[in-house]
């Protein structure tokens, strides 16, 4: 293998990780969001 296709491979593997690292970002934003909604319903649902 030459350099080149080492670092092309590199790049795409990096890019890979990225997407997969925003999509569990965004899961997060979501799942925080919706501990958030849950709670909100508690707490009107108790008091």
């Amino acid at each position: 293998l030459s350099s080149l296709v080492l670092l092309r491979v590199v790049l795409d593997l990096l890019r890979v990780v990225l997407d997969l690292l925003r999509v569990v970002l965004d899961l997060l934003r979501v799942v925080l969001d919706l501990l958030r909604v849950v709670r909100v319903f508690t707490s009107s649902f108790l008091h």
